[in-house]
């Protein structure tokens, strides 16, 4: 059994400029989706998710130092892969692992603040209640 799911969204976004002029909106990009396929084996006691993630390409401005103008940059678009297995030893006892950025993909959501690399966890779950 495997769970396909996906999503998109399409944004176009404006603000005014200092004229009233209708101009795109920072950091926002036009162009989002995740794609996702999870599925369970061993009589559902082993869960594995994978989800792959798209932030499309964006505005954001630029402030060099003083006295050079602000400008306007364009971000890259990027693709992240998150992995997470985990395993049910008994109903309210679960261990799991994750990788995030598993493609370890070098991507900036604002211009100049660098985002974490490839990360793992690993951590268990227990589950006092029904």
């Amino acid at each position: 059994n495997i769970e396909l799911r996906g999503s998109y969204t399409y944004t176009d976004s404006t603000e005014e400029d200092v004229d009233g002029n209708d101009v795109p909106e920072l950091r926002r990009p036009k162009h989002l989706g995740s794609l996702s396929a999870d599925t369970r084996f061993m009589r559902d006691r082993l869960n594995i998710l994978l989800v792959a993630d798209y932030g499309g390409s964006r505005d954001d401005i630029f402030f060099p130092p003083f006295p050079e103008p602000s400008e306007i940059v364009e971000l890259d678009s990027y693709w992240l892969v998150d992995l997470t297995v985990g395993f049910d030893i008994t109903d309210s006892f679960n261990i799991y692992g994750r990788v995030q950025n598993l493609l370890d993909e070098d991507y900036e959501e604002v211009y100049g603040y660098q985002t974490l690399g490839r990360t793992a966890y690993a951590g268990i779950r227990v589950n006092f209640g029904n």
